[in-house]
């Protein structure tokens, strides 16, 4: 028996060992992926020189001068020859390794020994790289396609041959288009590095710009071949060099295809140190013609989309021709009938916008004073004109969801509803800060937010990508409130996420709305909007009104926020697409990548299989945190937005201005306390992550003070 007992030991002594040994070769994958985005995030910067021939000695000076100067030069980038065109002093040094350069140096050239002898690229001597006849590499976190070699009409057409001497031909051409489109992540160009000029560069150009016509060496080195080739890769910047003049083109905003400006993505800034003393020539999109078809991949605009309930979804699933967007629906607004009278002397409301189902006033709360100066408050109301079922159910979400989360809305005043027979009306918190499908079109197609790759990059001045992705973790945790309440809000999307500023208007956070939709853990209908609808709610399935299905929902919203394409289902009014979908073959999606793999997760097929939202939020929390966040950042995930000094208005006025008496059997809300609430036991409330402070206050009962708990932004 002890025998047994101790090979028992042993084995469990051997497992865990393995199981030590596994975690630990995970947990280093997982900085080494961590290290490679962040080495990818970070700015870049340059230096890049043209036409060196053979003068290693002042190429080097200067670029070693010229980066103590500016500090956190990566590298250089040579284009046009490099290499001497006889025997040189300067160069031998450097060539033979007794010298090196102090930067690592990468470069293009239109010697014929060497593109001979090195068609792949090789290193010369230490931080001396030749990156060879053409092909794309990985330089600095950049994609970087190059075409060495010079152009010869003569030579061009030759068969079998990429090079011919130091010329190349459409061979080379070729294959380097074809290896940047056998990328399978979609990533595009950064830079494209060549020898000659592009065919066309001086067309359209003002004479102040234009290159100088007293040095006719230039255009004999451009190439109708090269603007193809820059057409048909499309990379951010064009970089060339050759020809023995000096020629500089500032950075410009070009038009894309469709008219829109497109920018440079401020992710990946390079400071580009263009060396006059060296013949250089630099082209950021200089070709006009082309500027309207290069560019960075433009970020399609999303639309004010329209909800379906299930009635309606069923109708358009099976063919039927109805609108999708709101703005085909709403032609002109709908008139809204006079507030009900329990608010009239409270509000004073204008239209500010209409959904599917209602008209949302804005109302500037008149009642109580702005004493001392203070700011002016607002709230909104929410009219619906023809009642129906799923509208009292709303209000019942509203009244369930009061102040659990300060992440998801809920009704307030007193009454916070009234039902009369214009309609039925809601009074709501206002949030300031438009939706983020109105956040999102304004940051990247007002000021650019694509990528050359498949991923959006965030403007650095409202805080890149880890501020959208903390804004993110705000929506989970208000989705998350709504499951601890078991209610399933089954229409996420971006129009009904709302972001609420502070009074400076430089802190935001975010809070899920329009709970139209939502419906008890099981009790559900298929129903949502198309884009953003689960697989099993487009089938129609047993798991329709589960977790599950918000997860999807707000995967397709991570996709939106990380991606510079839409998903393949975004349009997808038949449901065929989103039930066809498989994450794996989506190109872009890199599942090695954290943020890759987490919106892999979240749109799995399988229900199951599906990421819960308490996965979601471990997942983002580690890679946020692996990444270096702002202070900002960190108190968007662990401070609640009252403890940053931002939160909705909520006067006293509009719950107090009527004197409470016994409610009896009545449900209980915040306005029927008969004093003011106070801190409680958080377990009195329920646990749940990211929730309210819980507080209490005593109502009466039949004819009886008791205390209730409930949570609220604060308690007082």
């Amino acid at each position: 028996m002890v025998r047994y007992q101790e090979l028992d030991r042993i084995k469990k002594e051997a497992e865990d060992k393995k199981k030590k040994e596994e975690a630990l070769k995970e947990a280093a994958l997982k900085r080494k992926v961590a290290e490679k985005l962040a080495l990818e995030a970070r700015p870049h910067k340059l230096f890049v020189a043209g036409d060196g021939r053979g003068s290693f000695e002042k190429l080097f000076s200067t670029v070693q001068a010229q980066a103590a100067k500016v500090g956190g030069i990566e590298a250089l980038l040579c284009v046009g020859r490099l290499l001497p065109m006889e025997s040189e002093g300067s160069a031998l040094p450097y060539l033979r390794g007794e010298k090196k350069p102090p930067l690592e140096t990468f470069f293009v050239d239109c010697d014929a020994a060497l593109l001979q002898a090195a068609p792949l690229g090789c290193t010369l001597s230490e931080n001396l790289h030749f990156l060879g006849g053409y092909g794309v590499k990985t330089i600095c976190g950049l994609r970087v396609a190059f075409l060495s070699g010079y152009y010869d009409p003569a030579k061009y057409g030759t068969a079998d041959a990429d090079f011919v001497g130091g010329a190349f031909t459409a061979n080379a051409v070729h294959g380097l288009r074809r290896l940047a489109a056998e990328d399978k992540w979609k990533r595009g160009v950064d830079l494209l590095l060549t020898a000659g000029w592009p065919q066309g560069l001086e067309a359209k150009l003002e004479d102040s710009v234009k290159p100088s016509k007293d040095e006719p060496a230039w255009q004999a080195a451009c190439a109708a071949p090269l603007a193809e080739l820059c057409c048909g890769l499309e990379p951010r910047y064009h970089l060339f060099g050759t020809a023995d003049v000096f020629y500089q083109r500032p950075p410009f905003k070009g038009q894309s295809a469709e008219g829109q400006p497109n920018m440079t993505r401020p992710s990946i800034a390079m400071a580009l140190a263009l060396l006059p003393l060296l013949p250089t020539a630099l082209a950021m999109r200089s070709l006009e013609r082309l500027s309207e078809r290069l560019g960075e991949r433009r970020v399609e605009k999303l639309r004010p989309l329209r909800a379906f309930n299930a009635t309606g979804l069923r109708m358009l699933m099976k063919g039927a021709h109805l609108p999708l967007s709101l703005a085909e629906v709403q032609d002109q607004p709908s008139a809204h009938p006079p507030l009900p009278a329990e608010w009239r002397n409270r509000l004073s409301c204008a239209q500010m916008g209409e959904g599917g189902f209602g008209v949302v006033l804005k109302c500037r709360v008149i009642c109580g004073g702005a004493a001392g100066g203070q700011k002016e408050a607002y709230v909104s109301v929410k009219w619906i004109r023809d009642k129906h079922e799923e509208n009292i159910k709303e209000v019942k979400a509203l009244r369930e969801m009061s102040e659990i989360s300060s992440f998801c809305v809920s009704s307030i005043g007193s009454p916070d509803f009234i039902d009369n027979q214009d309609g039925l009306w809601i009074m709501m918190p206002h949030f300031n800060g438009g939706s983020l499908r109105e956040f999102l079109n304004k940051q990247c197609l007002d000021r650019g937010c694509a990528a050359s790759g498949p991923k959006k990059s965030w403007p650095a001045d409202i805080g890149g990508d880890l501020f959208v992705l903390a804004l993110f973790y705000e929506i989970v945790e208000g989705v998350q409130a709504m499951h601890s309440k078991q209610l399933v809000h089954m229409d996420l999307k971006p129009d009904n996420i709302m972001l609420n500023y502070d009074s400076s208007g430089t802190k935001m956070h975010a809070v899920v709305i329009d709970l139209g939709l939502a419906c008890h853990f099981g009790e559900c209908e298929q129903c949502g909007s198309p884009g953003y609808i689960a697989p099993e709610v487009v089938l129609d399935n047993a798991h329709v009104g589960k977790a599950a299905n918000d997860v999807w929902s707000l995967g397709a919203i991570l996709y939106d926020l990380t991606y510079s394409a839409r998903p393949p289902f975004s349009n997808d009014v038949l449901g065929s697409e989103t039930v066809r979908y498989s994450p794996q073959n989506d190109s872009n999606i890199l599942p090695a990548e954290p943020m890759d793999a987490l919106i892999l997760g979240m749109l799995n097929p399988d229900p199951y299989a599906r990421l819960t939202l308490d996965q979601v939020l471990a997942r983002l929390e580690e890679y946020i945190m692996s990444q270096d966040p702002s202070r900002e950042v960190l108190n968007m995930m662990y401070n609640s937005p009252q403890e940053r000094g931002i939160s909705a208005d909520r006067p006293d006025c509009i719950v107090e201005e009527y004197q409470v008496g016994d409610i009896g059997d009545e449900p209980f809300r915040r306005s029927l306390c008969h004093d003011k609430p106070t801190a409680a036991n958080f377990l009195r409330c329920g646990v749940c992550w990211g929730c309210n402070p819980c507080c209490t206050c005593r109502v009466m009962r039949h004819l009886r003070f008791v205390q209730e708990h409930f949570r609220m932004e604060k308690c007082q």
